[in-house]
């Protein structure tokens, strides 16, 4: 865990804390009663140990006082774009008013630590999800980085940045610095970073207003997912009958549930191109292509893109992971499941023998998703003629995803 997830979980408990009281059941990657009092820092002038210049561990004494860097800018919040978005949403009449003990906040406040890190910012997401009763109705995607295009008419919300140093070429795309049209959007100063601290990037932003972006949505919400940008160039979908499959960056994992994954959709796809007529068929590569995108949110993004019609996660992710992106999905009419076809459960649990609902256990364990995570989008019953669960029922007898019951235990609804 860096300084920046640090920072920002402390700013989203802090501000739900102040808005909704000490009894909203939050969860996050780290406990709330071990975060760094950044507030308390600042008003001291110093920096927390965790992520401080000198590289001291939190649980050092400090041995000298660091001047805290001021962000470069304050956003007028009240300015932002999104704040007509979210004035003209509609929130379904059964779930504008839910008691406090059925709810439950999951918050990933930097989904994407590698990615951030090692300077890919386009992958970075702070995710917060709402639960009622274990289920996610709504969710809440903010994209600090979107290293992306937007269309001519977002333009004006947005201040361009200075690309005359654009550094190193992963940081800033080319297409990104050759099109007059593109803004970009930067939120050097969200994490209360000073030029050049996020993965020694050179876009400094000209005018201290710059945005980064939202996406929030409500489950049966007619206004559906709030902030989905339209984009100056192709989305990247292919025009083909191919499943576009996005998976980790890191690996190509053919024995593991990957291959597991591909093989079921590379077959599903061969079956629907031999039931159509021949002057139908539109596959002319492989039945399976591979999105390759880092954290685990991002990859859910790309269903909303139409980027992937299939998303794959590792076995490591937890409900944090999760719970934001599987609302949005339900909301634009994609599902979210493990890789046994079960909803996954996204409920707040106490510590074993409590009779406290408000008190939940610091037990991060219990919240992975041991079953894996698999969402899809709504085009894959065209490209393959399967549902979802169909297609997850297939899924789950393959041999790879029943040794998960091996080491796991047993699959239940929920897990």
């Amino acid at each position: 865990m860096t300084e920046a997830d640090e920072r920002a979980q402390h700013l989203i408990f802090t501000a739900l804390r102040k808005e909704f009281g000490p009894n909203l059941r939050i969860v996050g990657e780290e406990d709330e009663d071990n975060l760094t009092d950044w507030d308390s820092m600042k008003a001291g002038g110093v920096t927390g140990a965790s992520g401080s210049q000198d590289g001291e561990s939190k649980d050092q004494p400090q041995t000298q006082q660091a001047t805290v860097v001021p962000p470069k800018g304050k956003y007028p919040m009240d300015k932002h774009p999104a704040i007509g978005l979210v004035k003209d949403y509609e929130i379904p009449a059964e779930l504008k008013e839910l008691p406090s003990e059925d709810l439950c906040v999951f918050i990933d406040p930097l989904d994407g630590t590698r990615e951030f890190v090692d300077s890919r910012l386009d992958a970075v997401q702070n995710l917060i999800g709402i639960s009622y009763r274990g289920r996610p109705v709504a969710g809440v995607v903010g994209l600090p980085f979107p290293d992306r295009n937007v269309s001519e008419q977002c333009c004006s919300y947005f201040t361009e940045l200075n690309f005359q140093q654009p550094g190193p070429e992963r940081t800033i795309s080319k297409s990104l610095r050759d099109n007059p049209n593109a803004a970009r959007l930067s939120s050097c100063s969200a994490t209360s970073l000073g030029e050049n601290e996020i993965g020694n990037s050179s876009q400094t932003p000209t005018s201290s207003h710059s945005y980064p972006w939202v996406l929030f949505g409500v489950v049966e919400s007619s206004s559906k997912v709030a902030g989905l940008l339209p984009r100056i160039e192709d989305s990247g979908t292919s025009t083909t009958d191919a499943v576009i499959l996005s998976v980790s960056s890191s690996k190509d994992d053919n024995s593991g549930p990957g291959g597991a994954v591909r093989g079921v959709l590379a077959t599903a796809v061969k079956e629907a191109q031999a039931s159509r007529p021949e002057a139908e068929r539109k596959l002319s590569g492989e039945p399976v292509e591979l999105f390759k995108a880092g954290a685990s949110g991002n990859k859910l993004f790309k269903l909303l893109t139409g980027q992937a019609d299939v998303s794959l996660l590792n076995l490591k992710t937890c409900r944090w992971d999760t719970a934001a992106p599987c609302a949005l999905l339900e909301t634009q009419g994609c599902k979210l499941t493990n890789l046994f076809g079960n909803e996954i459960l996204h409920k707040g649990i106490s510590p074993e023998g409590s009779t406290d609902a408000f008190t939940l256990t610091k037990d991060k364990e219990v919240y992975r998703n041991l079953y894996g995570v698999l969402a899809t989008g709504p085009a894959i019953e065209q490209k393959t003629c399967l549902t979802h669960k169909d297609l997850m029922a297939r899924i789950a007898a393959t041999p790879t995803i029943q040794n998960l019951l091996t080491s796991q235990g047993k699959v239940t609804e929920g897990t």
